[in-house]
């Protein structure tokens, strides 16, 4: 890469708009120049030269090099790929069992409401077994809106703090 400033010719800031409602900017060119990453001719002629048959030697090592490479990137991107979708599956899998979990909860909460009702109605004036088994799904909605536990919470905020 080069630090050159590039050349605007100087009639090209007049056309630029600006105005009351359009905000000054700037333009920016950037140079790139890319080698190759190789030697050059002349270098590959000076060890031609010194020893016979180092120049093509060294231009198969290099294209050796470069398969070995892209093989490597190849497998690394693969890899990555493979890795994402294992994540993909597990993701899956989890929201599968919280909605699993969230069902069965809810079952239990409809089978302990319909207990309670039907303990009430038969024997009304024991409302102690009721009002207990009512308890179960009461507590388990408060958790549910609660969130995560404390003991969860402080974890994460000392996790968080290292």
């Amino acid at each position: 890469m080069t630090d050159s400033t590039p050349n605007i010719p100087a009639d090209t800031e007049a056309t630029i708009p600006t105005g009351k409602h359009t905000p000054p900017f700037q333009v920016a060119v950037q140079e790139e120049i890319v080698h190759f990453a190789g030697y050059p001719p002349e270098v590959l002629e000076k060890f031609e030269n010194v020893l016979e048959g180092s120049a093509e030697k060294l231009l198969d090592n290099m294209l050796r090099e470069s398969d070995f490479r892209r093989r490597m990137e190849e497998k690394a991107l693969d890899a990555n790929i493979a890795t994402q979708e294992d994540f993909r599956k597990y993701n899956l899998r989890a929201v599968v069992n919280e909605r699993y979990g969230q069902a069965m909860g809810f079952l239990v909460c409809l089978a302990c409401i319909g207990a309670a009702v039907y303990l009430g109605s038969i024997s009304p004036e024991n409302w102690k077994l009721p009002v207990a088994i009512t308890a179960i799904p009461t507590a388990a909605v408060i958790w549910a809106f609660r969130g995560r536990s404390v003991a969860d919470r402080k974890q994460d905020k000392s996790a968080a703090d290292t």
